[in-house]
């Protein structure tokens, strides 16, 4: 159902999405009360191309999906309230930015009284690789599958790395992978938040997209696709930019998913609830917090700080929240509450707003009184990683399908929603090795620590290989043998236990001689040294460029279309 264009009509009227959402009731979650996740033993980084990660499987997910709700929802009336709103918001914004890529109209009228199962997936807005967009793909077939609806939130509260992506060249006759940018990354994103990172324009837009062509040492007709998008595209932010040539390619390929960004949902009244019901456990959720982290800290035997999430820091009065508190066109910085009785102040990088007070009120209520407060302020709050999913997986979707990152730190986010809710929707891992066709060096085969052993063993032993017929060949022969003797023979030790002084000296004395034997021998044994060490470089370069020819991770409309084409269906079929 959800690949059929949908008129924007109701009833034969045309409605604002504004005052459609004000009457919808959409359906809860469905998948509430149950628990179907990967088994984390089975999350392992595809290598080999055409390798394939889902778990569990898609028929295993749609069976969850078919499973309907729980006959008594495991939410709160408060969570429930608040469940309803924010899957108006989702709608809301998927409509509004699929307006902006030119995705096929979504009635949200419809789509909100259906009582459709909703499918979420998500990521940084980037060119990525193919294994992430396999978590579109397996979105869009899961969907197909539950006669579902799928959304791709995109994370547009994230900072840029990069301002360009990765190609593959030959320069020199060697195979590498070059970033091609359109700017420096401090001066294209200056460290702030993609929603705010312009997209490239005029001159540099063309240069950087006429670098690409050039650059890029693959055929690709999605490329193609993807850069007259690009190179058309009227507009100006980098978020919507990167999407609706996405898009484009996604619709050519017949991948149909709702786009919405973090940021137009952040803005609005379910987001805010769900912060503030944060703010009104502010002690006792942050402890729960950094519980669920050290658990999986322990469990998995991790050492290394801030690994995989950093705690949250706090003291008698001032609490850290996992949250990001940041105003219009500024950094991101830590979102804290310094909190005196049923006084909230919240604490950033732009100040301090003091709250009104919280405690009394639901969710929804308080979090409408947040939303005024940020407003007024100019400021935005927007999730952190496991804030991220735990408000995706709790109050919007039946099913969410993470990658191989997310799927592994969202067991905290298991925890962690067991602990406050005792429930939390169903998740998915997928992603893939997808490979593009780049042939390596001829020498590629050829282990570089093989041939590095095979010019250590020559340098050592020249007796295997060079001939004691002439002279002065056995006599460096001689003096070598006659210094590993020395070396080998066991020390005697004086009656302290120590090794006799003069010994040592003739032990060093034999040492220095040993190599120095083994130099001039290995002037006689130059072409045979010589041959290794050409093929060590050759299997060293041939070990670079299959790293080059094997790396995962290049962006994903690199690929032919006929390429992409037969990566969905495999997933399809899956």
């Amino acid at each position: 159902m959800h690949n059929q264009p949908i008129s924007s009509t109701f009833n034969g009227m045309k409605i604002s999405a504004e005052s459609q959402l004000a009457s919808l009731t959409p359906a809860l979650p469905q998948a509430q009360s149950n628990w179907l996740r990967p088994n984390p033993s089975h999350i392992k980084v595809p290598r080999k191309q055409g390798e394939l990660l889902i778990t569990p499987t898609l028929s295993n997910l749609v069976a969850s999906l078919a499973a309907g709700p729980p006959p008594d929802s495991l939410l709160s009336a408060d969570l429930r309230e608040l469940s309803l709103q924010a899957r108006r918001d989702v709608l809301f914004a998927a409509e509004a930015l699929g307006t902006v890529v030119g995705s096929p109209p979504l009635d949200i009228s419809v789509a909100a009284r259906s009582g459709e199962p909703w499918v979420v997936t998500g990521h940084q807005v980037e060119f990525y690789h193919a294994g992430v967009w396999a978590k579109v793909v397996a979105a869009d077939e899961l969907a197909r599958r539950s006669n579902a609806l799928p959304f791709d939130l995109l994370v547009d509260h994230d900072v840029l790395d990069e301002p360009g992506l990765y190609v593959p060249v030959r320069h020199n006759g060697e195979l590498q992978k070059r970033l091609i940018e359109w700017a420096e990354p401090h001066l294209a994103g200056q460290g702030l938040p993609l929603e705010f990172v312009a997209a490239p324009t005029g001159q540099t837009r063309r240069q950087w997209l006429q670098r690409l062509r050039s650059a890029c040492g693959l055929p690709s007709d999605s490329l193609d696709l993807v850069l007259s998008t690009l190179a058309d595209s009227r507009l100006t932010d980098y978020v919507s930019w990167l999407s609706e040539a996405r898009k484009r390619l996604e619709t050519a390929l017949d991948i149909h998913v709702n786009y919405l960004r973090t940021s137009q949902l952040c803005r609005r009244s379910g987001w805010f609830g769900f912060v503030a019901l944060w703010l009104q456990n502010a002690r006792q959720w942050a402890k729960l917090y950094n519980a669920a982290v050290e658990r999986y800290r322990q469990l998995h035997g991790i050492t290394a700080p801030n690994q995989p999430l950093p705690p949250l820091h706090g003291s008698a009065e001032i609490v850290e929240l996992p949250f990001w508190l940041y105003g219009q066109g500024q950094r991101r910085g830590r979102m804290m509450a310094a909190l005196a009785g049923d006084t909230i102040k919240l604490l950033g990088l732009t100040g301090e707003i003091l709250l009104p007070p919280l405690t009394q009120l639901s969710p929804l209520e308080a979090g409408n009184l947040l939303q005024q407060q940020c407003h007024q302020h100019g400021l935005h709050i927007r999730p952190r990683a496991l804030t991220l999913t735990m408000f995706v997986r709790l109050l919007v979707a039946d099913v969410f399908i993470h990658g191989i990152g997310g799927a592994l730190y969202d067991q905290i986010s298991d925890d962690l929603l067991a602990e406050l809710f005792g429930c939390g929707g169903a998740y998915g891992c997928v992603s893939a090795a997808w490979l593009l066709p780049l042939q390596p060096a001829a020498g590629s085969a050829t282990s570089p620590s093989q041939v590095r052993w095979q010019l250590h063993h020559l340098r050592h032993n020249p007796q295997l290989t060079l001939s004691a017929a002439r002279s002065d060949v056995a006599r460096l022969l001689q003096s070598r043998q006659n210094a590993l003797a020395v070396l080998q023979l066991k020390p005697p030790q004086s009656p302290a236990g120590r090794t006799d002084a003069i010994t040592r000296s003739a032990r060093r004395q034999a040492f220095r001689q040993l190599h120095q034997m083994l130099d001039e021998l290995a002037t006689h044994n130059s072409p045979a040294i010589h041959q290794l060490q050409t093929q060590l470089r050759m299997a060293e370069l041939g070990q670079k460029e299959q790293a080059v020819a094997h790396w995962r991770e290049y962006y994903f409309a690199l690929h032919q279309r006929s390429s992409l084409a037969h990566l969905v269906n495999c997933i399809r079929h899956s």
